[in-house]
């Protein structure tokens, strides 16, 4: 029988949306990237997380959690681990996924945590690193592959990383580590794909 995948965490965390399965995986310890995970027949009564699985269909149908985007079929992390820390569910979720929610948590203390604060938190390094990768292929058309039509979000992350001081005098490096960043450049880049031409 071959090894359980774990999570690559750092590669998650950097996800700005996750499908309810992947999280259902990651709240079991799997990583959702591993071919044998997606096997799984979540309607099989037997499988262990089959209960925790038809408590997130039904808070997905109810509209408990917030979408990344309108049509999505993704959510935000936050509010899947806020929605299933709550200790009347009976879900337990992994230390990983707690700790890295409450690190992100900088509100005073005594005041509620939410997953509102938590994705604002989050959302603003992203945004910070989205603009600095329109600056850097505005800036470098050629070496991000905007010229050719194939822009490249390693490439991109490679330029942000050689310009960091540019974009972050106090702190000299991005806020997102480079798979985080590469990943979440890659994830926008893959849409803009799909988009034609607008004749001159």
């Amino acid at each position: 029988m071959a090894k359980e995948k774990l999570p690559d965490w750092d590669h998650w965390k950097g996800m700005p949306a996750w499908k309810v399965t992947e999280f259902l995986l990651l709240l079991q310890g799997k990583d959702p990237n591993d071919p044998e995970a997606k096997k799984i027949d979540w309607k099989d009564e037997k499988e262990p997380g089959f209960k925790t699985h038809q408590k997130l269909i039904r808070a997905r149908t109810a509209g408990e959690f917030e979408k990344f985007e309108t049509a999505s079929k993704r959510y935000r992390p936050f509010g899947l681990i806020e929605w299933a820390s709550n200790p009347a569910r009976g879900i337990s979720v992994p230390e990983e996924l707690q700790t890295w929610a409450k690190s992100l948590d900088t509100k005073p203390a005594g005041k509620e945590n939410n997953s509102h604060h938590l994705g604002e938190h989050f959302a603003k390094k992203r945004e910070e690193c989205l603009g600095a990768a329109i600056a850097v292929i505005a800036n470098y058309p050629e070496q991000s592959g905007f010229k050719n039509g194939k822009l490249c979000g390693a490439k991109i992350t490679r330029l942000i990383e050689e310009n960091a001081e540019v974009f972050w005098p106090d702190d000299g490096a991005p806020p997102l580590k480079t798979k985080q960043l590469e990943d979440l450049i890659t994830h926008w880049i893959r849409p803009s794909e799909q988009l034609t031409k607008t004749p001159e």
